[in-house]
């Protein structure tokens, strides 16, 4: 169905094309002669202008208007204040989940930090006992040396 004969089919004379099949082959490219074949040679290019030394130019470029400072503790006030703020059940839930989610990795993570703390007293403390070992050590080597010496 076409409006007004736009969208109907023309029918003419059809064209028939050549098949591919009737095109005679190439020769083979061993016997193509390459040094009949060179590429164009183009025009050189020629500088026709003196060098030009750069000049500076001064350019006096618009100021920008200042702005006042608005206060944001007023604004937050008084959308926060004044609106009911609405929140989708789902997000709500996944909001409460996350926060669950935080406190538990803070409260794993300060029990690592006490750990920590406690692991590095013990080895002040060993540390110590070895400072304390090896400083009687020399006094006694002290001793002895002064003794065999008199």
């Amino acid at each position: 169905m076409s409006f007004l004969g736009f969208g109907k089919k023309k029918k003419g004379p059809e064209l028939e094309l050549p098949s591919m099949h009737d095109l005679p082959p190439l020769p083979p490219l061993e016997d193509w002669d390459m040094e009949d074949h060179k590429e164009p040679s183009f025009p050189s290019y020629e500088k026709e202008t003196e060098d030009i030394e750069p000049q500076r130019v001064s350019v006096k470029l618009p100021q920008r208007e200042k702005f006042k400072k608005i206060p944001t503790e007023s604004i937050v006030e008084q959308g926060l204040h004044n609106k009911p703020i609405f929140v989708e059940i789902d997000d709500y839930k996944d909001a409460l989940e996350k926060i669950e989610n935080i406190k538990n990795k803070i409260k794993d993570a300060e029990q690592v930090l006490d750990e920590i703390t406690r692991l590095k007293q013990e080895e002040d403390h060993q540390l110590e006992s070895w400072r304390r070992d090896i400083e009687n050590i020399k006094e006694k080597l002290l001793d002895v040396d002064q003794k065999l010496f008199e």
